[in-house]
């Protein structure tokens, strides 16, 4: 569940596959080029389950063995800074991409390469730990966990 800033009112949310068509709605201002991602890895949108023709957010990650591998994620360029309209989008998704190491036997382990302007956010607001001095950070499963019971681990389709 997301927050919106104004009134503090949750709005229920889902996270499910990005189709062919979402793409092509996606407006302008994105940093990433999502319709490269989508050809090498798989993509998942948030959405408000009142108005679910509305991306919210997108995530790319990739399935590996033990883990996943968060590729890409971002908030709609509506929902950045200081006038967004959203709180919580990124960790909804972070929280799906938990949920999913945990259905393929990871135990919540979630691995990414942040920017180095977000990593001290990604380990203060998330829980993600830095690997030595690198940008590659991971979440370990009581991270994991506590970040699933924040956004309320909803069960999201994959």
């Amino acid at each position: 569940m997301i927050e919106d800033v104004n009134t503090g009112r949750p709005i229920e949310t889902d996270v499910r596959p990005v189709e062919p068509h979402d793409l092509l709605h996606l407006g302008s201002g994105w940093r990433f080029d999502w319709r490269t991602a989508v050809e090498t890895e798989e993509v998942f949108k948030l959405i408000d389950l009142g108005a679910p023709d509305a991306v919210l957010g997108l995530l790319a990650l990739s399935r590996h063995e033990n883990y996943v591998e968060v590729t890409l994620l971002e908030s709609h360029p509506q929902n950045v800074g200081r006038t967004k309209q959203f709180r919580g989008i990124p960790g909804s998704l972070l929280a799906f991409a938990a949920q999913l190491s945990f259905s393929i036997g990871g135990e919540g382990f979630i691995a990414i390469v942040a920017k180095t302007e977000l990593i001290e956010q990604y380990e203060r607001v998330y829980g993600f730990e830095r690997v030595a001095q690198s940008q590659r950070m991971i979440l370990t499963t009581a991270a994991a966990a506590r970040l699933i019971a924040q956004y309320r681990g909803r069960q999201s389709r994959e």
